[in-house]
Formats: C-alpha cells, sequence, structure tokens
C-alpha cells in the first residue's frame, strides 16, 4: 500500500512539471493576471518566477511580479521589476512611478529622482520630485555628555597623594554639543550637505602634594566645526561621495613648576591656552545589490599634532527588501603616528548596528562599537573623536519619529567607557601613570525638516 501511494505521488509530480513546461505565454499571461486581480501576490510572484525559469518574459508579467513585490513592502526586490517592464516599453509612466516610489520608500532620493528625468510631465503634474530645489533640507541637533565618574578632589580637602610626593590629573566633567546643517540640490544626481558644529567642553585639572594638599582649577575646551560633503549618484546603484571637516580646537590647561626663589620651596601653577586647527578629508563609494549594500570609506586627518588613516568597510543587509528590518557592520583599520613618533599604531574596530521599525512612524536602532577609539572618525567624517583620553567601548540606541513627511525627530543615547591618566611623580623626573575607568553618557536631539 505504502509503494502505491509514493508512486501515486511520483506520478502526479512529473505530471504537473510536464503541465508547467507545457504552459505557453498566453497560460502565464491569464495565470498571473488572475492572481494580479485576486490580490495573490505571493503566488503571483512565484507563478512569475516559473514563467521567467520556462523563458516567458513580458511586459505585464514584470509590471504584475512588481506590483506584487511592492504591495509586500519589498521595494528591493520591486525594483528590478519595474526596471524591466521599462527596458519593454519605457514611456510606461505606471512602471516608472511604481519605481520612483520604491525608491522613495528605501530612503533613496537621488536614484528616485532620476526616474522623473524620462517622465517631467507625468510628475510634475502629480507634484512630486521632478523638479529640485536648491535648499532641499535643514537639520540641527543638540545635546550633552556627562561623565558619572567624575571625581571632585575639593570634597575632601588636605587628602595627599596616595604615592609619590606629587599627583597630577585631568578629567572631564561634561560637555555640550550643538550643530546646524543644511542639505543643498545641485542637481538630481549631485547634492552638497554641509552644517557648523560647537562642542564646549568643561574639565578639571587636579594637582595633589604633600606641602599643597589638594588643588583644583576649572578649564574648558572650546571647540568649532565646519563639515562639508558632496554626493553624486553615478547610477547603476552606485553612489559617490566626498568630504572635508574643518576643526578650530582651542584647550585651556595648567602647568605646575617649581619657584625655588622664595625662602621656601614654592609649587606655582600657570594657565595656558592653545589653540589649533585640525582637518579630516576623505572619500566614500557605495554600492546596492540585491539585499546588500556595501560602502568603502577612506579619511585622513591631522588630529592632536598626528597623522591618522582610517579605512572602513561598511556592509547593509536589509532581509526584508525593505526599512523594516536592516542590520549593518563596520570594519575599521585605523592607522595612527603621534608627533615625534616614527612608528605607526594599528587598530582594528568593529560596530555593529540593528534597526527595526516599531510602527508606521517609529524606529529603534541599537548599536555597539567594540575597539580603542581615539583620533576616530565616523559616519563620512561628520562625527569625530578627537578627545584626549581614549574611548574602549561605545554602545547605545537612537529612537526615530516621524511626524510627517516633511519632519522627522530623533534621540540618540551612548554609554562608553573613556580611559584618562593619573601622573604619579616620586621626584622631578620619575614618575609612573594610573589608568581611571570613566563611564560617560550622551543624550543628543535631533530635529530633521525635508523642504
Amino acid at each position: 500500500m505504502g509503494r502505491l501511494v509514493f508512486i501515486s505521488i511520483l506520478i502526479l509530480l512529473i505530471l504537473y512539471e510536464e503541465s508547467q513546461a507545457q504552459k505557453t505565454l498566453i497560460d502565464y499571461d491569464k495565470s498571473t493576471y488572475d492572481l494580479y486581480v485576486s490580490k495573490k501576490w505571493d503566488e503571483l510572484i512565484e507563478e512569475g518566477k516559473r514563467s521567467i525559469e520556462n523563458g516567458f518574459d513580458f511586459y505585464y508579467l514584470r509590471v504584475r511580479m512588481g506590483i506584487a513585490y511592492y504591495e509586500n513592502e519589498n521595494y528591493i526586490e520591486a525594483i528590478p521589476q519595474f526596471e524591466n517592464a521599462l527596458s519593454f516599453i519605457p514611456e510606461d509612466s505606471v512602471s516608472a512611478e511604481y519605481l520612483y516610489y520604491s525608491n522613495i520608500f528605501l530612503g533613496r532620493k537621488k536614484e528616485a529622482l532620476v526616474v522623473t528625468e524620462n517622465f517631467p510631465e507625468k510628475f510634475s503634474k502629480k507634484k512630486l520630485l521632478s523638479n529640485t530645489n536648491f535648499f532641499d533640507g535643514l537639520y540641527t541637533e543638540g545635546g550633552v555628555v556627562i561623565n558619572s565618574g567624575y571625581d571632585n578632589l575639593s570634597k575632601s580637602p588636605g587628602k595627599p597623594p596616595q604615592k609619590g610626593i606629587f599627583e597630577e590629573y585631568k578629567q572631564t566633567k561634561n560637555y555640550r554639543y550643538n550643530n546646524l546643517s543644511l542639505v543643498h540640490n545641485l542637481s538630481k544626481r549631485v547634492s552638497i550637505f554641509h552644517g557648523i558644529g560647537n562642542i564646549y567642553i568643561n574639565n578639571t585639572k587636579q594637582f595633589s602634594s604633600l606641602t599643597d594638599g589638594n588643588i583644583e582649577f576649572d578649564i574648558k575646551t572650546n571647540q568649532w566645526d565646519y563639515y562639508l560633503s558632496t554626493g553624486l549618484y553615478a547610477g547603476a546603484g552606485i553612489n559617490l561621495y566626498g568630504f572635508i571637516h574643518y576643526l578650530n580646537v582651542d584647550v585651556e590647561d595648567f602647568e605646575y613648576y617649581i619657584d625655588s626663589g622664595f625662602s621656601a620651596v614654592k609649587t606655582v601653577y600657570k594657565k595656558t591656552r592653545n589653540q589649533s586647527d585640525e582637518l579630516l578629508g576623505g572619500f566614500n563609494m557605495s554600492y546596492n545589490f540585491s539585499h546588500f549594500q556595501i560602502s568603502n570609506t577612506f579619511s585622513a586627518s591631522n588630529f592632536n599634532d598626528g597623522n591618522q588613516y582610517q579605512n572602513t568597510i561598511r556592509v547593509i543587509y536589509y532581509p526584508m527588501g525593505n526599512l523594516n528590518l536592516y542590520f549593518i557592520n563596520d570594519f575599521t583599520g585605523h592607522f595612527q603616528k603621534q608627533s615625534g613618533e616614527t612608528i605607526f599604531k594599528n587598530r582594528f574596530l568593529w560596530t555593529g548596528r540593528a534597526g527595526v521599525k516599531l510602527s508606521d512612524d517609529f524606529w529603534a536602532e541599537a548599536f555597539y562599537t567594540n575597539g580603542e577609539i581615539e583620533n576616530y572618525n565616523e559616519e563620512n567624517g561628520y562625527i569625530v573623536y578627537n578627545n584626549y583620553n581614549v574611548i574602549r567601548r561605545k554602545l547605545g540606541f537612537n529612537l526615530i519619529f516621524s511626524l510627517s513627511t516633511q519632519f522627522e525627530l530623533s534621540i540618540r543615547y551612548q554609554n562608553y567607557e573613556q580611559t584618562s591618566y593619573k601622573f604619579i611623580y616620586f621626584d622631578s623626573t620619575n614618575y609612573t601613570t594610573n589608568s581611571i575607568k570613566n563611564i560617560n553618557h550622551s543624550i543628543i536631539g535631533g530635529i530633521k525638516w525635508t523642504f
């Protein structure tokens, strides 16, 4: 009995395969049309694949498959279907409009603008993005960073150094950050993003000695910066970017020296100020294919009187063919030579990020960076870490709220472990250092306005 059932199933499978092979273009046209009318999108997609596998590829098939993917919100798979439909009938404005919106929903604005080039009348009537405005958008963000491990020496006056005869320690208390940026379109394929920012850091310089006890001075770091990035959509899923980031850094500090001109040896503390200009430049190339985007970013900088070279390979995966779920991995090589050194210090870092759409207007992201962050940059040089302390790990989350097609709010929280150093002197020339771990908390809010 079991053998009979097996043979019957085998015969049915063979007959089914033969019936599929014997189908004609007219048969596939009818079956996909019926599935389209019934809105059975998954079945339509499978039937369309069988049609193409059997050598029947035609305009209406591609349109129906494209709409099926589109209705399933799989915009990545919808795009090649509409592109194929346009290869059959280049003047097909219906496929062009679906192609336009598929790119828009994937955040590929330049690709969407290029679609409108061949259909200016249609897109202008619908008041879509057929005409590019020079002023395209505005973005502003600001926030604070707090060092939860800040230790105020004045809370325990007179406490002698734990080791040696003299201690010196600089640590961050908190700082604030502000930025204002604009987006411009030079053409459908070329855009500019640029902005000005400010970081104001409150530090303390702390000294402890057997003769003077504990002394603490407040010192400031004030940094202004200008960022400029130009993007070009070259076609075929390729985007090219060039960027520069100029920073003007004004740093206060305190130094000490021993004045032996008094009857008793006296320690003198002197306030200093150092201004410097720092520059970062680089380029990026990205390529979209299937459910992936891969990009490479190279940059060079001269932060803190050193030379840094950095290369980041980014891989983004969209498993659902849309922005409802995505995974980002950055693999970075960082090569630094400080002033006076002859050998580069090599570091390798990894950053992972996962994003998910929680509702129609709400996204959440979580991220983690493993590796030593020093004189380092992210996001095509837009974010710069040029502080004097090394960050050894960083994690956090982003919350993104879409209020309308024009307005978007974001909140970013970061928690990172930063290492600072205390110098402990045994005499005027011999000293050692103690590393101190600080946990910093950063909260930054942003507003994006698309004109």
